[in-house]
């Protein structure tokens, strides 16, 4: 509903505000029992915060795919693209299943932005200190990428799409 990609950044950073986590951790103080575990769109990075803060397991939801994940893992422990200065040069993507290259022109455009790019260092902290994720994906439809991404994550990650925002039941549709 927003009305272009430009306001992904705004929309995010104040899905982030401390009057969100503010609200979240009044919520939990006041849960009896308390929850197992959070689970919380990747986006909502505040909520690693949170999980420490109480001692709960927090798990991301990720609405990517495992091959994109696993390629931007690759990327950033590669360090591969700290050596390539051309937008337009080819190179192979390191440690995956299939040969897939691409250039740095290709890689999302926001990753450049310096704003974009705190935003995205938050959201990497909060996975680091993740339990694990729940992919919106099925591990028949990307095998191998699924097994690489749980790999890299230690055996923690669960594959349980295809997720959608809406449902049909006998033609008609369910609300979420």
């Amino acid at each position: 509903m927003l009305p272009s990609l430009g306001a992904g950044l705004d929309f995010f950073n104040a899905a982030n505000s401390n009057t969100q986590k503010e609200q979240v951790e009044k919520l939990l103080e006041d849960l009896t029992p308390p929850p197992s575990c959070i689970v919380s769109d990747m986006c909502l990075h505040y909520t690693a915060t949170i999980a420490t803060r109480f001692n709960i397991p927090s798990i991301s939801f990720l609405g990517q795919s495992c091959f994109s994940l696993f390629c931007m893992y690759s990327l950033g422990k590669s360090r591969l693209l700290s050596g390539i200065t051309s937008n337009t040069e080819y190179f192979v993507l390191p440690g995956l299943p299939d040969k897939v290259e691409m250039t740095k022109a290709q890689l999302p455009a926001q990753k450049t932005d310096a704003e974009w790019r705190k935003f995205y260092a938050r959201t990497g902290a909060a996975e680091g200190v993740s339990y694990g994720v729940v992919m919106n994906s099925f591990e028949e439809l990307e095998a191998d990428y699924a097994s690489a991404y749980k790999k890299a994550r230690k055996g923690r990650v669960w594959c349980i799409g295809p997720v959608s925002l809406s449902n049909f039941e006998i033609g008609s549709q369910i609300k979420p």
